[in-house]
């Protein structure tokens, strides 16, 4: 979430569509094509008896649980160890950064319906739910 803010509040609005789409490929590029063919070979690494067929190996029949367990377990713990590791190196170098802002005096109003809507100052328009269907708000714009 705290890098999604980020980029959210850094990144120029007209440029936001193409800094979220970077993002996703390199995601996709670095984490979820090479993940299977990382675990595959994990879990290959702990097999004790190979089945053979016409002199070729096929597939596992036996795996060494413990040592699938620790491999799997210390490769998941070790990529979370540097999300968070990347995560502290975000809040370090973003912590100048104006993510919010102070002085902003917009404030939540209830209306008489008990419902309510978000008052910016300066504009004279409630936002909320359904407040821009009514006939006032769209005379207003």
């Amino acid at each position: 979430v705290g890098n999604v803010l980020v980029a959210l509040r850094c990144v120029e609005v007209r440029d936001k569509s193409l800094s979220f789409a970077f993002q996703v490929v390199f995601m996709s590029l670095f984490a979820m094509l090479p993940s299977p063919i990382i675990f595959g070979a994990i879990i290959d690494n702990t097999c004790l008896l190979w089945q053979e067929e016409c002199g070729e190996t096929t597939n596992c029949l036996l795996y060494d649980t413990d040592r699938l367990r620790q491999a799997l377990m210390l490769t998941t713990a070790g990529i979370m160890t540097l999300g968070v590791v990347c995560d502290i190196a975000v809040v370090y170098y973003a912590k100048d950064l104006k993510i919010f802002d102070e002085d902003d005096k917009t404030k939540i109003v209830q209306t008489k319906m008990g419902e309510n809507m978000l008052q910016v100052p300066g504009n004279n328009m409630m936002y909320g739910s359904h407040v821009s269907l009514t006939k006032d708000s769209i005379f207003k714009q």
